[in-house]
């Protein structure tokens, strides 16, 4: 029973653990941040051109909290539907790393896993939102403070897109992976990439 159990858990942890350790799934991760970013960015500069700070927590109105909110929903949203297609790539190529169906089946993440692009973009997004967004509303409310500078407050969003990019780029790039099985000659019957991690 609990041996069971335990190398169930850790199958299913090893799914992160090998896609962390994959060049390929860095190389998506890095571009996926690097376009998110420019997306971020691009609309916040926009919406604070001109003014010197940025309300912390105004009711979801134009300020911080707001800001980290939409950045969550938007990671989740534009991810998957835009790196995908890169993903498919190099798990024909055989860039891929390995992932087993049975550690899939055993994930926490099955349902989001098991979806496809348009489906997922959608949970992921919902997920990215309901969990950072909650943090971000509490952050907010409990800031001891009522603005920030602009330039602070870019900076601080760079640094939060981190852990959300990170989340999604894991769900995503496991799905891809998960549901290209047969999709290329490197997989074998058992539905597992079998490729260099170099």
């Amino acid at each position: 029973g609990w041996f069971c159990d335990m190398a169930a858990s850790s199958q299913a942890d090893s799914i992160w653990q090998v896609l962390l350790a994959s060049p390929a799934f860095r190389r998506s991760c890095t571009t996926s941040y690097l376009v998110n970013l420019a997306f971020g960015l691009s609309i916040n500069v926009g919406t604070t051109w001109g003014e010197s700070t940025i309300p912390v927590f105004a009711d979801l109105q134009k300020d911080v909290a707001s800001a980290f909110l939409f950045s969550a929903c938007f990671c989740g949203l534009l991810t998957p539907l835009l790196s995908s297609c890169g993903i498919l790539r190099a798990v024909k190529e055989g860039k891929a790393p390995r992932i087993s169906d049975s550690a899939v089946s055993q994930s926490w993440s099955r349902f989001i896993l098991e979806r496809e692009v348009c489906t997922r973009s959608l949970l992921i997004a919902f997920g990215d939102t309901l969990v950072f967004g909650i943090v971000a509303c509490l952050l907010g409310g409990a800031a001891g403070q009522d603005t920030l500078p602009v330039w602070s407050f870019l900076i601080l969003l760079c640094f939060w897109a981190i852990p959300i990019q990170l989340v999604t780029s894991l769900l995503n790039y496991a799905a891809v992976v998960h549901l290209a099985r047969g999709s290329s000659p490197a997989f074998t019957e058992e539905g597992v990439v079998e490729v260099s991690m170099s």
